[in-house]
């Protein structure tokens, strides 16, 4: 008895083993031998019966296993700016099925308040145009459009050993709507989807066998039922399980620059007064301030800053040697008569003409706890 336990034993352990990444449609063929004696005489040999049109006496097809990971590698939106075209986001598709098998590829952008897979920031807006997806089977080294089925075929996992075979590189292009409808601080949560199909049209789902055939290849969706093999124990992106579908989610987020001015001017001194309490009288020096206020969460590079005088009444000869920029004020205003020094710009000024114009400046992004970064442009001509 106890050989007789061992033996079923060494059997059960020896096919569990074999069938371990087996690949669909594998056909396994088995026989059992009969070896006995009676009376103490060794009797022939009794082999199990071999069924018609089979070779062994128990024949099966290993059946096929749908799994797959859909995840994104971002860590973030994307960083973008309105008017943008080709912003790329990236994801990451794992066969770990054990047949090659047809896989269609779509994106849609997320409904108001559907958030990406790393954070939970809502989306409020979404990406224009057509996204357009390129896949790399190669890790990046090069990448080819999806065809406009969606549908490729990705090779099996089967072990752990060949997962790079298995491993196909998503990157989804968009554009970015411009001003005003792509405004600082919108979010656009985009997701791909990766279902499983019969074959390259893409026009048919796969769908789990409801019988049991050991000779046809049966299906099973096992997505989302064990990804720890991969260290992934969930479904990615909150998809069902086993329906033959997985999910990724990531996005954009809008940082760009909110810019508003204002301009004001006071006296510096007067040919009468001085700089005790001066009047705006001929011959008075007129301090000009423009306040560049930032409010969006993205910096300037670059600014130019253009002002008409009139020609008639002012004196602007001496423009190019008083002007001054001071950068990066935090949340403080420029204040017109207790600004001095700084550092000059770039002033295009020809002696005759009344446009003064500052140029190459920058206006960075409030830093945290500010709301908002003044720049002032501060410029002085004399009343005629």
């Amino acid at each position: 008895m106890k050989k007789i336990v061992i033996a079923a034993a060494m059997l059960l352990g020896t096919s569990g083993a074999w069938a371990l990444g087996v690949v669909a449609n594998t056909s396994i063929g088995n026989d059992a031998t009969l070896t006995y004696s009676a009376g103490g005489v060794v009797q022939p040999t009794v082999n199990t019966d071999v069924p018609a049109g089979q070779t062994h006496s128990d024949e099966f097809v290993v059946d096929k296993k749908i799994d797959m990971i859909l995840t994104t590698t971002d860590t973030d939106q994307l960083d973008v700016t309105p008017g943008q075209t080709d912003q790329i986001t990236h994801f990451k598709f794992v066969n770990e099925g054990n047949a090659n098998q047809y896989f269609k590829f779509e994106v849609s952008n997320m409904a108001n308040g559907g958030v990406a897979d790393y954070n939970a920031e809502a989306d409020n807006e979404d990406t224009i145009n057509t996204m357009d997806i390129e896949y790399s089977t190669d890790n990046g080294t090069t990448w080819t459009a999806l065809p406009a089925s969606g549908v490729i075929q990705v090779s099996s996992y089967e072990q752990a050993a060949n997962i790079a075979n298995a491993t196909v590189l998503f990157r989804v292009k968009s554009d970015i709507p411009t001003a005003p409808t792509g405004a600082d601080g919108d979010v656009m949560n985009i997701e791909l989807k990766a279902t499983a199909v019969t074959d390259s049209t893409g026009n048919t789902a796969e769908t789990e066998s409801t019988t049991e055939d050991p000779t046809v290849v049966d299906v099973v969706l096992a997505d989302g039922v064990d990804h720890a093999s991969l260290g992934d124990t969930t479904e990615s992106g909150g998809d069902a399980e086993k329906d033959g579908i997985d999910l990724a989610r990531s996005g954009y987020k809008i940082k760009t620059p909110v810019l508003s001015a204002i301009k004001t001017s006071c006296v510096v001194n007067d040919p009468v007064n001085g700089t005790t309490t001066p009047k705006r009288i001929p011959g008075a020096v007129i301090r000009y301030m423009i306040d560049i206020k930032n409010t969006g969460t993205g910096s300037v590079t670059d600014l130019n800053v253009t002002d008409q005088l009139q020609v008639n009444e002012l004196d602007y000869s001496t423009i190019a040697t008083s002007n001054n920029v001071h950068t990066d004020k935090g949340k403080d205003a420029c204040a017109c008569a207790n600004e001095s020094g700084g550092t000059q710009s770039t002033v295009s000024n020809t002696g005759t003409s009344p446009e003064v114009k500052f140029e190459g400046i920058d206006v960075a992004a409030p830093t945290a706890p500010d709301t908002e970064n003044h720049t002032c442009v501060s410029f002085e001509v004399e009343i005629k």
